[in-house]
């Protein structure tokens, strides 16, 4: 008989293997039941909190608006109707929209605290005087340079077409799309609703010279939207600038995060070499308004309406004032209905899962000395 010990087997190995297991687990049942019930109450939490959620964005102020239409004659509603003319601007975004509306193409003017006037690292003779900040009546700048001065300040001359008292302001879409108008609030970053229309914040007609009758509030119904239009003359002052080099640096000292006072412009324009044979410009325009960072979306910024008032300059000096081309509108895509919705268990169960997954590391590091 063969008196050497032989090495035990699979079985025996494991067998032992899980009597060791075992007595240590029994010997920590505490912590065992702990590991067990964690996960458990991580998983009862994110259901109360996602329903907490829930119900929190399921209430009237997250929903499309909605009204009434048709009541009986004791009072009681009997047909409610939803969609984008019952809602606040925080409401509509959740609105079915099959067909948005059209707004007027506008451009962003400064507001009248943060015109451009003279200053002493912007000593410009052909500012404004700071005085006209008291009394919020500062004239909005554009600044130009070219090649050609002549020819750039003579197509620039079109850029705010003369308001004409025969115009027809019944159809506001058509009469703002042949003159130049523009706001000061923050665009959004959707075109389904145009800041500018929905409150009541003042509309800047821009002209070379205003008069007392172009500042007035005009009540419109557009699309079953009611908009008040409060329209003030703001004037559009044409600066010369002898190089592109001159309008960066004036544009970067009016920069509201560079420190000191925001002196702020509508845009400005370098016509190049452009001829009466060929429009080449380079537009600049105010981008911070499109809050372009990693935390926000970025918002639709007003800048179609520069570049069709600069075309439209153009086409009249070269053809005529009887020859324009009209930017009518612009709008959004069609959108369904779509309600808030927050994850939670998205954003946050990574976390709770390296948690879980790190309780497991003592258990499976721990021995059990066995005689």
């Amino acid at each position: 008989m063969d008196s050497r010990r032989r090495p035990a087997g699979f079985l025996t190995q494991a067998n032992a293997l899980l009597r060791k297991n075992l007595c240590l687990q029994k010997r920590n049942l505490k912590t065992n039941i702990g590991i067990t019930i964690f996960p458990i109450l991580i998983c009862v939490l994110l259901l109360v909190l996602q329903n907490i959620i829930n119900n929190e964005l399921d209430k009237p102020k997250y929903n499309c608006g909605c009204a009434c239409v048709d009541t009986d004659m004791y009072g009681t509603c009997r047909k409610r109707e939803c969609g984008v003319q019952y809602s606040t601007l925080e409401q509509v975004w959740s609105c079915a929209i099959p067909s948005p509306p059209r707004w007027p193409a506008l451009i962003q003017v400064p507001q009248p605290q943060f015109r451009a006037v003279r200053t002493v690292s912007q000593p410009f003779d052909d500012l404004p005087d700071p005085s006209c900040r008291d009394s919020l009546s500062c004239p909005a700048s554009v600044l130009i340079t070219g090649k050609d001065r002549g020819f750039a300040e003579s197509v620039a001359g079109g850029l705010f077409p003369v308001f004409a008292p025969t115009l027809n302001v019944t159809d506001y879409l058509d009469a703002l799309s042949r003159i130049v108008v523009g706001s000061d609030t923050i665009p959004g970053y959707t075109q389904l609703v145009e800041p500018a229309f929905s409150s009541s914040d003042t509309l800047y007609l821009l002209q070379p010279q205003c008069v007392p009758f172009l500042s007035q509030t005009i009540s419109y119904n557009a699309r079953g939207i009611p908009l008040q239009l409060n329209i003030q003359c703001v004037e559009g002052v044409l600066l010369w600038r002898e190089s592109t080099s001159v309008i960066n640096d004036e544009l970067l000292k009016g920069y509201i995060q560079r420190g000191g006072k925001t002196n702020e412009f509508i845009a400005g324009y370098d016509f190049l070499s452009s001829t009466e044979y060929g429009l080449g410009i380079n537009v600049w325009y105010n981008s911070t308004y499109g809050g372009k960072t990693a935390f926000s979306f970025i918002a639709a910024l007003r800048v179609p309406r520069l570049v069709n008032a600069v075309s439209n300059a153009y086409l009249k000096y070269i053809r005529g004032p009887g020859m324009e081309v009209l930017l009518e509108y612009v709008k959004d895509m069609p959108k369904v209905g779509t309600s808030y919705r927050f994850d939670l268990s998205s954003l946050i169960s990574p976390l709770f899962f390296t948690w879980i997954v790190e309780l497991l590391f003592p258990v499976s590091m721990m021995r059990c000395n066995i005689p």
